[in-house]
């Protein structure tokens, strides 16, 4: 995914919104002392601030809106449907499920605990700590932290610095509508992040960032045993077949690279089309192309890098030379001094390129020709398992051997990105691409421990003896036979 909030850089200092170590300590204290009185656990306290959060998105919209477009130039449209609108949508789905997600779940038993029930009784974690990243700020700290919420934990945030206009925001806005006994917000650049992992105990990490910070993350949780969710990123492959419709194809990846310009972690990374359609392909991409951008261009409101060192870093691939970096079928252009960089697709990708080493997390796109699916599955395989992965068919026996043969946190058929707004799915990743999973209900159990109580009768006449010394071989033919 993103570049985290933890390793130090030479670009990013603490700033007056930064906390101090005893600051932070002071916090975490706090929300560990709210947390022994129980309160949380009430579920009409949870309910009480997913309400608030729900409001506080209708009512702070325009700042919401504002401090996206000041961190990465994000458009109206897509700051409301994914900062404002969709966040507003989970707080509603935990609010309307939050009754059944929190009862008791019934369990089987066996004659040998006759009589007796069981039972999984979910109930919070503690004290969760949660890091954001940059390319959605508000949705990977806060849009955590209603699973958090509805879990009935204590919540610390740490917002991205990268993106200081959201993370400021939140640091100002969360207060006014939240318990700040149970929910607090710390601000700051990647030695605070460093700080609170070191000085601080916490009941369970849940970090979104790269997959390199990720490994500091787990590192860090290893040494006091605390249990994380890791969202990482990875290089998502999309697979295009002999049968798949060009037009929504073409259509549908392109607004991937186009949507926070690229900066999103289950972005297609690269394309794997058959060679029977790629001359056919091209030809769509950039009559497409054309259409999203008459002229030649795409419109004021599209995104810019978020920083410098990452606009440099896409650069680079973007000027590796033609023979190994691939043709540039559209796009290309950019200004180095504005952020801004076109989405651009590259065809004959060499997989040695630059732009196939690492996740892209931006708006390029490299398309290699392939055989057939076999050849698709095979290079997707001998890769770290993505995030997600992406076949657009209507072939429907290629698209069960395409999920029956690859492997990735999810995959969607006949579409890109699309399947994170679904709160019926779980959102994580798998093996180099993440631990755990968020969203829904899924969201609720990573921030839950399912307790297992197995509740037996007291009554003496049913008490049988045989489970008592002294044992005999009487004894041990009955414990045999109903064991």
């Amino acid at each position: 995914m993103s570049t985290s909030t933890i390793v130090k850089s030479t670009t990013t200092k603490r700033g007056s919104n930064s906390e101090s170590n005893s600051s932070i300590g002071a916090k975490v204290k706090q929300l560990q002392d709210t947390f022994k009185t129980r309160k949380t656990q009430d579920v009409e306290w949870r309910r009480t601030q997913l309400k608030a959060l729900a409001r506080m998105f209708r009512e702070e919209t325009s700042a919401i809106q504002a401090a996206a477009y000041d961190d990465l130039h994000r458009c109206e449209l897509d700051s409301y449907l994914v900062d404002v609108r969709g966040l507003e949508v989970e707080c509603e789905e935990a609010l309307s499920n939050l009754d059944a997600w929190t009862e008791d779940v019934p369990a089987s038993v066996t004659i040998k605990n006759f009589p007796s029930s069981s039972f999984l009784r979910p109930e919070p974690l503690g004290t969760v700590l949660i890091i954001g990243t940059w390319n959605f700020p508000m949705a990977t700290t806060v849009g955590v932290a209603i699973s958090a919420i509805a879990a009935g934990n204590c919540v610390l945030m740490k917002p991205s610095e990268i993106s200081p206009a959201s993370a400021k925001l939140m640091a100002e806005i969360l207060p006014k509508y939240l318990d700040t006994d149970a929910i607090a917000v710390i601000t700051g650049g990647p030695e605070v992040a460093q700080e609170v992992l070191k000085e601080q105990q916490f009941d369970h990490i849940f970090f979104t960032g790269s997959e390199r910070i990720g490994r500091l993350v787990y590192q860090a949780a290893a040494l006091k045993l605390t249990p994380v969710t890791l969202e990482l990123g990875g290089k998502s492959p999309t697979v295009v077949d002999d049968t798949a419709n060009l037009e929504v194809t073409a259509r549908r990846v392109l607004w991937a690279k186009v949507m926070n310009c690229g900066q999103i972690c289950i972005a297609p990374d690269y394309i794997l089309v058959f060679k029977s359609v790629a001359p056919a392909f091209y030809e769509t991409l950039q009559r497409v192309y054309a259409d999203f951008f008459p002229n030649g261009e795409p419109a004021d409101d599209y995104g810019r890098i978020v920083d410098d060192r990452n606009t440099g870093r896409l650069l680079t691939m973007l000027e590796e030379k033609e023979s190994i970096r691939g043709k540039i079928l559209v796009g290309g252009t950019f200004k180095r001094e504005d952020k801004y960089i076109v989405p651009t697709v590259f065809v004959d990708t060499k997989p040695e390129a630059k732009v196939m080493q690492d996740e892209i997390f931006g708006p390029l796109l490299p398309i290699l020709e392939v055989d057939d699916l076999d050849e698709a599955i095979d290079f997707i395989t001998t890769r770290p398992k993505p995030l997600a992965a992406y076949m657009f068919s209507t072939n429907s026996e290629a698209i069960e051997k395409f999920m029956d043969q690859t492997t990735s946190g999810n995959t969607l058929i006949n579409d890109v990105v699309v399947h994170c707004s679904e709160p019926g799915l779980p959102f994580g990743g798998v093996g180099a691409s993440g631990i755990g999973c968020a969203h829904g209900y899924f969201g609720f159990k990573t921030f839950s421990h399912m307790k297992g109580v197995l509740h037996k009768s007291s009554m003496s006449c049913l008490d049988v003896s045989i489970r008592y010394p002294p044992y005999n071989e009487n004894k041990a033919y009955w414990t045999k036979k109903i064991i």
